[in-house]
């Protein structure tokens, strides 16, 4: 992800670790035919992390 992309006051190690948290979130959940609360997932990791 390139620096330019990112909103402010997001580093990039940051962006790349919530990126990483999101995707494991949604792995996790792969195997559900409706994934409840993914959503709610990836909202608390970017509030966990941009905080």
């Amino acid at each position: 992800m390139s620096s330019q992309n990112l909103p402010d006051g997001v580093d990039e190690e940051t962006a790349t670790r919530m990126m990483r948290r999101v995707l494991e979130a949604e792995k996790d959940k792969l195997h559900m035919g409706n994934p409840i609360g993914i959503n709610d997932d990836i909202e608390s990791i970017i509030e966990d992390e941009i905080k």
